[in-house]
Parts: structure tokens; C-alpha cells; sequence
């Protein structure tokens, strides 16, 4: 479930699935904000959209959960593509590119 951080003149809105990753890795807030060394109150902010978030608080999070930065703006259960490929073996790796290839189209000039 995806919490919009409120908008400022300055600042474009984003999309942290916080909740959703708690929950993807079976973790309460209370255990995150223990196991990031940030209060409970920061993490309830967090998930509520009213706190922001810099780029120190962001790496402790996603070292816990177990994902890369990016990660915490996608749902856990929707992975992206370069995901799905990291997971393959190389030789269906392979296999996937060659079918990928042949449906996008070669640019041309």
C-alpha cells in the first residue's frame, strides 16, 4: 500500500511502499526502527506520508529489508524486469534476450 508524501513547491511527490515491504519481509515497524536505529515515531511518520526521508535514512532501510534504494518505490511483489533477469540462470538469461530482441523494434539513422 503506497504512501504519498505531501507535495511542497520544491519538491515532486513520491511513492515509498514502506508498508508493503514490511510486510513482503514478514517485519513490524517497531522492529525496523530498532534494527535502523531510528525512533518508532520516525518510522510511523514514514508509513503515513509525513515524514521525509534522505538518502542516509533510505540505505539503512533498504540494508534491512534486504533491497536496493529503488526497491522501496515499487511494490515488493511486482518485481521489475532487470529483477525477473537477475534471477534467471544464464541460460534462460540468454534465451529471454534473444526473445526480447526480436520484439523491440532496431532503431534506426
Amino acid at each position: 500500500m503506497p504512501v504519498k508524501l505531501k507535495e511542497t513547491k520544491d519538491r515532486r511527490v513520491s511513492t515509498l511502499y514502506l508498508q508493503s515491504w514490511l510486510k513482503h519481509r514478514g517485519m513490524t515497524s517497531a522492529e525496523l526502527a530498532s534494527r535502523i536505529e531510528a525512533s518508532t515515531s520516525v518510522i510511523s511518520k514514514l508509513l503515513n506520508g509525513k515524514q521525509r526521508y534522505n538518502q542516509d535514512l533510505l540505505e539503512r532501510i533498504a540494508f534491512v529489508l534486504d533491497c536496493d534504494i529503488p526497491a522501496l518505490f515499487r511494490d515488493p511483489d511486482k518485481p521489475s524486469a532487470n529483477e525477473l533477469i537477475d534471477r534467471m540462470s544464464p541460460d534462460d538469461r540468454d534465451r529471454s534476450m534473444k526473445i526480447l530482441q526480436t520484439m523491440v523494434p532496431k532503431k534506426t539513422g
